[in-house]
């Protein structure tokens, strides 16, 4: 799809001090210039969401769409992308963190940024110190965290060591979730609603905890994997053969297209309400659902 122009106004928000004070703040309005189509390779980073999906180009823009139509969103360039039920947050290269694209409303966290995990609403920004800022309240944890995953109740950080710690990020979140986390040491952690999922920095194997509701738990079938995303009725990692495995109640119905993936080898996945989006080996684009 080919658009002349794009403009994107982001509202007064709510950003979140170092002091984990919460300050409201006027992020920029930012306008952006299309003119060509998206790129069939080269994708770098993706985040599906609310039936649609927002990727990275390899120069670091931002393009959203259904993953066969996309329009140009932002010229960043971003170097992280993450996203959910309350929408798209980002990492620009200059560190800054923003969350509230495709003219939704949203904020702006003040310091410098490495990574971000979750969306508008609720979700987990991760310092170029280790620290994780987190909202809708002000959490933050203790300690020194080289990754974290984030979700509408609660997140996880993983430490330099590869053990995982986790903490509310709203308030209210059921005690399996928090208290049942897995010893070990692990790569990367994914959360949503009231469950977690990690991948084995030994075995490459995922474990799951938390409350049960989609029937993730205890996790896919044993394997090598090297990404995942757990979403609203399941959940789907990538295997190191790149291979696409779903697991959970989603799967058992085959009215339920996002979580059938294609017989094409991929490097990432995401699972966003309806549709599932991944990045293929040769850097293009496919979603299904």
């Amino acid at each position: 799809m080919r658009l002349s122009s794009i403009s994107l106004s982001l509202v007064s928000g709510l950003a979140l001090l170092g002091s984990g004070c919460l300050l409201l703040v006027d992020p920029p309005t930012l306008t952006g210039t299309g003119g060509s189509d998206a790129p069939e390779t080269g994708w770098e980073d993706l985040a599906a969401h609310n039936g649609r999906v927002c990727a990275l180009d390899a120069d670091g823009a931002m393009w959203c769409g259904d993953g066969v139509d996309m329009w140009f969103e932002d010229a960043g360039p971003f170097v992280d992308i993450s996203g959910g039920a309350g929408g798209i947050c980002a990492v620009e290269l200059t560190g800054a963190l923003r969350c509230g694209f495709n003219g939704a409303e949203g904020f702006e966290l003040t310091e410098t940024y490495v990574e971000v995990s979750g969306s508008t609403l609720a979700g987990c920004g991760l310092s170029d110190t280790g620290v994780p800022r987190c909202w809708p309240e002000a959490t933050t944890s203790t300690g020194s965290f080289d990754s974290v995953g984030a979700g509408d109740y609660f997140a996880c950080g993983l430490a330099s060591s590869g053990k995982l710690t986790c903490w509310s990020v709203d308030g209210v979140i059921f005690d399996e979730a928090l208290e049942d986390v897995p010893g070990g040491s692990y790569t990367q952690v994914d959360t949503y609603d009231h469950v977690g999922c990690a991948i084995s920095s030994n075995t490459g194997d995922i474990s799951c905890w938390g409350y049960d509701f989609d029937e993730i738990l205890p996790g896919p079938p044993s394997a090598s994997y090297v990404d995942l995303d757990i979403g609203s009725g399941g959940a789907c990692a990538v295997s190191d053969t790149g291979a696409i495995v779903c697991w959970g109640e989603g799967t058992n119905d085959p009215n339920n297209p996002e979580f059938f993936p294609p017989t094409e080898s991929f490097v990432r996945v995401s699972i966003g309400w309806g549709l599932t989006c991944g990045i293929t080996v040769d850097t293009r684009l496919m979603c299904w659902g």
